[in-house]
Order: C-alpha cells, then sequence, then structure tokens
C-alpha cells in the first residue's frame, strides 16, 4: 500500500490516527535532511540522533527497514543540512566545528569508517549539495580562505575546487537551494541583484543567466527562495516571496521563458517541494493555500491545475519532503498527530478521508474553512477559520448535554484563534462555527 512518510520537527492532524503510522525510535532527536540513494537503495536522515545505551551522538542515520541506524558514532557539532552521493562518496554540508583537524569545515566526506574533511573545502556553512556536469556543486554562506572570488557558491570536480566568477559577478548570497533542470543549474536563496534578477539565476556551466528579473522586482518585499522541483515540465520555484508578477505569494513556475501563476500559492512560507503519484506536493508554515483559502496544515497538493489539502492539522511548520519508493517523507518538527504521539517521524497510510480541493482557476475568497486542533486537547483550542468578508460568525462550544459553556464572536478575519479550555471537565465537547449563511461542526476530546 502506498503511503505518506513524515519525519518533522513539530506536526498535528485532525485526521482519523488510524491514517497515520509510527515510523520512529527512540533515538531521533532533530531530524534535517534527507537523501534518497537510488543506486544502493538507501534513505539517508541528518540530524540529531541519540544513542541512549551508548550515549553516542550520530549525525547522519539510514532507515533499515525497521529503524534508524547510524552509519558512525560522530559529534560533528552540528547537524547535516544536505546530504549527497557523488563519485561513490556520501558528502555532507553543513557547519562542522567538531570534525577535527581545524573549525567550521562547510563539507565532508564519508571515508567508510568516519568523516573526512576535504583539502582546500570552503569554511562557513553550506545549506545545498547539486551534482550538475559531473561536478558537486555546494551552496550557502560561505567563503574560501585560498580564493576571494568565492562566496557562498562553488563547485568540486573530485580532486579540485573551482570558483563560479565571471566578469561583471562574483557574489552571490545565501544560496539556499541548487537544482539542476533542462540542462541548466539553478542557484536560488536570498539577495538582490538588478543585473540578473533577485533571488534565483541560471548557472550554465560556464557563465550566468537571468530569468527576466528573478522572482520579485527590485524593491518589492521578500525573503527568498527554499525549493526548486521539476512538475509538468515546468520548475517550481517556493519559498517566502511576492512573485514578479504579484499574482501568487511563495511559489512560481518557470517554463524556460517566463513564470506562471500556480493558483494562488500560499499564505505563508513555502520550505520544500517535491513530486508524487502525478501530483506536486508543497510543505511549510502555512495554513491556508489557492485563492480561496483552501484549509492545508503545512502541507498541500498542486495537481497542476488546482491546491488540495490533505484534510490533515499540524501543530508546526514542515521543512522537508521527499518522496521515497511509494512512500512520502517530510522533515520538519512535529510530536503529535490527532492527540497521539509520534517521535518527529510517522507513516501515512491512507484509508478513507476528506481532502480539500479548491476549484479550478482563480475565484475571490467567499468561503469559509474550518479546522481544530489539537484533538485530543488539555488546557487550550487552536481554531484556524478564514471567513467571508463582511460575514459575522461566531465559536460556540457546548458539552455532551447540549449545555452551552462558551461562545465567541468572529469578523473578517483568516486566522488562528485559541480557546482556553483549561476549566473543562475531561470528556466529549462540541464546537460550531457559525457564520451569517452556513454551519460548520466538530468534536474535540478535553483530557
Amino acid at each position: 500500500m502506498t503511503r505518506l512518510v513524515f519525519i518533522l520537527t513539530f506536526c498535528f492532524s485532525t485526521v482519523n490516527a488510524q491514517h497515520w503510522q509510527d515510523f520512529s525510535s527512540p533515538s531521533v532527536i532533530g531530524p534535517y535532511s534527507l537523501y534518497y540513494d537510488s543506486l544502493a537503495d538507501t534513505l539517508y536522515c541528518g540530524g540529531r540522533f541519540i544513542n541512549h545505551q551508548l550515549d553516542t551522538v550520530w549525525e547522519v542515520a539510514f532507515w533499515s527497514g525497521v529503524v534508524w541506524e547510524t552509519i558512525c558514532d560522530s559529534d560533528l557539532g552540528y547537524p547535516p543540512l544536505a546530504i549527497v552521493k557523488y563519485n561513490s562518496s556520501i558528502y555532507i554540508g553543513g557547519d562542522f566545528p567538531n570534525s577535527g583537524g581545524g573549525s567550521n569545515y562547510s563539507v565532508l566526506r564519508f571515508n567508510g569508517q568516519s568523516w573526512d574533511s576535504i583539502p582546500g573545502a570552503p569554511v562557513g556553512n553550506v545549506m545545498t549539495l547539486e551534482l550538475f556536469q559531473n561536478n558537486l556543486y555546494l551552496g550557502g554562506s560561505f567563503y574560501s580562505s585560498q580564493d576571494p572570488t568565492v562566496s557562498n557558491v562553488q563547485y568540486f570536480d573530485g580532486t579540485s575546487w573551482f570558483s563560479m566568477f565571471t566578469s561583471g559577478l562574483w557574489h552571490v548570497a545565501s544560496v539556499q537551494k541548487l537544482k539542476e533542470w533542462d540542462g541548466s543549474l539553478y542557484v536560488a536563496g536570498s539577495w538582490a541583484l538588478d543585473s540578473l534578477g533577485d533571488y534565483i539565476m541560471r548557472w550554465t556551466g560556464t557563465g550566468w543567466d537571468s530569468l527576466l528579473h528573478g522572482i520579485t522586482p527590485s524593491g518589492d518585499i521578500g525573503a527568498g527562495v527554499n525549493a526548486l522541483e521539476s512538475y509538468n515540465g515546468k520548475l517550481f520555484v517556493g519559498g517566502s516571496f511576492y512573485p514578479f508578477n504579484a499574482i501568487d505569494r511563495n511559489i512560481q513556475a518557470w517554463n524556460g521563458s517566463d513564470w506562471e501563476a500556480v493558483g494562488g500559492g500560499s499564505e505563508n512560507v513555502i520550505y520544500d517541494l517535491t513530486v508524487f503519484e502525478n501530483n506536486l506536493y508543497a510543505v511549510g508554515s502555512f495554513f491556508h493555500v489557492g485563492h480561496d483559502n483552501i484549509p492545508a496544515m503545512h502541507i498541500a497538493r498542486w495537481d497542476g491545475a488546482k491546491w488540495c489539502g490533505l484534510g490533515s492539522t499540524i501543530n508546526a511548520s514542515c521543512g522537508r519532503i521527499l518522496s521515497y519508493k511509494g512512500d512520502l517523507i517530510v522533515v520538519g518538527a512535529f510530536s503529535v498527530i490527532d492527540g497521539n504521539f509520534f517521535n518527529k517521524i510517522a507513516a501515512w497510510i491512507g484509508g478513507n478521508y476528506a481532502d480539500t480541493c479548491s476549484a479550478v482557476g482563480i475565484i475571490e475568497p467567499n468561503e469559509t474553512s474550518f479546522l481544530i486542533f489539537p484533538n485530543p486537547a488539555r488546557t487550550h483550542l487552536l481554531i484556524s477559520f478564514s471567513l467571508p468578508l463582511n460575514e459575522e460568525s461566531e465559536i460556540i462550544i457546548k458539552d455532551i448535554s447540549g449545555r452551552e459553556l462558551k461562545r465567541e464572536h468572529l469578523r473578517n478575519q483568516t486566522a488562528l484563534k485559541q480557546i482556553d479550555i483549561s476549566e473543562f471537565a475531561s470528556g466529549i465537547y462540541f464546537l460550531t462555527l457559525q457564520s451569517e449563511h452556513r454551519i460548520f461542526a466538530n468534536k474535540f476530546i478535553k483530557q
């Protein structure tokens, strides 16, 4: 059976618990990166893992099919932010002050027993690794003590390091994602270079090209690009930005010559994208997607025409997502789904569930969306809602006998609202969101 596998650093869901399965082990403390070596059929996770019996630390673990196991015991100081296989060796990128032989190594190579530093490697923090034209490319926030033209992007041929300096351009700031697409390497992150475009550029192997002013015009507000993914013959770009055409937010599609809108995007940051079963999945810190504010708690699906939520609520943002052997794996920061504890990794096993989808095309936000979490809850409920303009609504909570316990008025809002239930007795309660033209109801459990 196909399933969705989640590795997160904090997430919730109002979907029935039968749709989720534990995919964790007590050793997992903080996963940050994912990589699937398809040739060796091995899934890697970079983060913090503890062998509690031996009190040792791992930075990289692999999935044995039953549990997460370490490549080797090592305490490099910080978890790797990127993993890739190059020339038959596993490379990790990050900022590793405890790697030995010096400080602040940004890239390490596994020698079969331990992690080795690489002579001439840049100093700083590597955030992304990508293979292009038989070379290993690094992006991040780093410099070279040997080459002053190196600034946050560089490549390695297995023996020597090379600058990507070209006349008129040598500085690229805070590279967060590299992706080979359509014969070029796309370099994305956070910077402002009016000559070639903001937040994203294209490296041909010998020089730089622009992408029609990049993601946002000069002077606009934005934070940069976090994700690049190929889908339906286009390169999808996700992050935190206002696109050049100002139609969507936080996601655009590059067709090779121009930018295209993606159904309204998301109302908050997109951290990663991946393709799974002919759909594009996005994860981030958003609660809604699309022009019609479809409820999508930190994960959403784009089918090429419309956005859909999975019918789930997640208690914090999801950071990474990866398709793996019929599974969908996500990295972020969660601990509870449907009131059940998961140690940062869970598997979506499907079943009968109700997703939510937008209408095809652009429409105005005129529907009410309504999600509650966590469920069960102990002291507070969070209500995610989107109300039509100029429509008054109210939240009503009743006990199982029908006695009203709490009533709060809402108007013209799309937000999260926290409700104190600490004085409620343990048991089952009913919460209703009632507007002028519709009523939504759900039940929750007070523990």
